[in-house]
């Protein structure tokens, strides 16, 4: 039989067992939570992994060079930018020169200036009702303009006749890629849209139509530049082209012949395509953020705030957070929300369904509130809310061009009717084909309403109510309104 341990011994034992009893809990409990936080930081990384393989299985772009890849190159002969820029360049030749050499810093280029009496052109272009010719005192400052500007338009013309374009874009510099080239080609389609006003304003069809023509090639300038901003300018274009044309119908009986060649006109301003591209495009970009050095995002952030001490120790904080997302795993979970996110919004814009425009339009907007969450996803709610309203530009411009081509159906009925409007769009032939008399917002018919002239086509819009074909005015546009393409003649 054992002795008893001494009371020392003893004494030594029970803080032992003590030591024990807490150490090995909190040790366990820490391994616990170690593992917890490998396991949820390797989910996430497997899980961006895999989202991007998926990218790459579909053919779609991952990277910057997957985007300059799909751009590409076209020869030099065929490619309408080329003389587009040369255009510019005898204009402004510093700033064109330097933006053709891949300079970062541009010079300051001269703006442009117009007779304030011009409407439709400049910053601040004034738009005219479709229903009022124009003022004498604009007509003259118009036709000034277009006398001043034949050598320009005649280059532009001959630069359309090319088939394909490509500007430029050094696509290595993500959201920092230079895009001079937008704001130029807006000034061009804002002419060209004027060209058409005066050429319809003086009875001479045959001219408006060129214009519009050639306003539709311009456009097409821009079709294969998937950036979001581009897509925008390009619409942008196409609705001054939809507004030359609502006021040329307005005023002039089109004959067989012209009304197929707006037709034509119409069908390449077809852009469902191009919203996902656009948007895997903004995928790529957002992408590269993650990949930038503390530095450069800190400026990013700061890039509007004057340089002081205050904005200094902005950039400071900024810099030591970026790292902290980094190492602790929320830049991840960022990452992967942004790719989710963006992921879906393309596969819901190849649909092309009202009720998938419906979905993309709420998962947008949801982000915000999603990105608060825990933990916190600072980039997507910094780059997503952008996007918010790219799907609706896009249902809304189509939404008006299926409206066009519908009011051209119609126009072809009056022709063969002696005049009269058929009683619904059921009446009319089978072009255009039925998915383009339906409206992109509910996925019903077009509405086609009489007017005690003419005749109204239009789409409820994007508050889904259907306002009787009300137009949006001219000034102060507030309120509800349709998206409209009328002919009151």
């Amino acid at each position: 039989m054992s002795s008893p341990l001494p009371p020392g011994e003893r004494r030594r034992s029970s803080v032992i067992w003590w030591q024990a009893a807490f150490w090995v809990p909190g040790l366990l409990l820490l391994l616990v939570l170690v593992g917890s936080f490998v396991f949820w930081r390797v989910n996430n990384v497997r899980k961006i992994r895999k989202e991007e393989a998926a990218i790459q299985q579909r053919g779609e772009p991952l990277t910057l060079e997957d985007l300059a890849r799909n751009y590409g190159d076209i020869p030099e002969a065929e490619n309408a930018a080329v003389l587009m820029l040369d255009l510019w360049e005898s204009e402004a030749p510093e700033f064109w020169r330097a933006f053709r050499n891949g300079e970062r810093k541009l010079p300051e280029r001269p703006a442009t200036q117009y007779d304030p009496a011009v409407p439709l052109v400049g910053s601040q272009a004034r738009r005219v009702p479709r229903d009022q010719p124009l003022s004498a005192e604009a007509k003259s400052a118009a036709e000034s303009l277009m006398a001043e500007k034949a050598t320009h338009r005649e280059a532009v013309r001959a630069a359309l006749l090319r088939p394909k374009s490509r500007f430029p874009l050094r696509w290595g510099d993500g959201y920092s890629t230079l895009l001079p080239h937008l704001a130029v080609i807006k000034g061009e389609a804002q002419l060209l849209q004027l060209e058409s006003v005066l050429a319809t304003d003086q009875g001479e069809v045959s001219k408006a139509l060129k214009a519009l023509e050639n306003l539709s090639r311009l456009t097409g300038l821009l079709a294969d530049e998937p950036i979001l901003i581009s897509q925008l300018v390009r619409i942008s274009s196409g609705q001054m082209l939809l507004d030359g044309l609502e006021r040329l119908m307005n005023q002039a009986s089109l004959s067989a012949s012209q009304l197929r060649q707006v037709e034509a006109m119409l069908q390449p301003l077809d852009l469902q395509k191009a919203l996902s591209k656009t948007l895997q495009t903004e995928r790529v970009l957002g992408q590269t953020v993650f990949n930038l050095p503390p530095a450069a995002l800190a400026a990013m952030a700061n890039e509007d705030q004057q340089q002081s001490e205050d904005s200094a120790a902005s950039a400071e904080g900024i810099r030591i957070g970026i790292r902290f997302m980094r190492y602790s795993g929320i830049a991840d979970v960022d990452r992967r929300f942004m790719l989710e996110t963006l992921g879906q919004a393309i596969e819901w814009s190849e649909e092309g369904t009202p009720e998938s425009l419906r979905r993309t339009e709420e998962l947008i907007e949801g982000v915000p509130r999603e990105a608060k969450r825990f933990p916190p996803k600072i980039f997507s709610r910094m780059l997503l809310p952008s996007l918010s309203k790219a799907a609706t530009r896009f249902a809304q411009f189509e939404a008006r061009r299926r409206a066009a081509l519908t009011a051209l159906a119609i126009e072809g009925y009056r022709l063969e009717h002696g005049g009269q409007l058929p009683e619904s769009l059921a009446d009319l032939p089978s072009a255009p084909a039925a998915e383009l008399r339906l409206d992109p917002f509910d996925g019903k018919p077009l509405r086609f309403g009489k007017r005690p002239k003419g005749f109204v086509v239009y789409s409820v819009g994007l508050d889904r109510t259907d306002e009787g074909g009300r137009e949006k005015p001219v000034k102060s546009p507030v309120g509800s309104f349709d998206v409209t393409f009328f002919v009151e003649r």
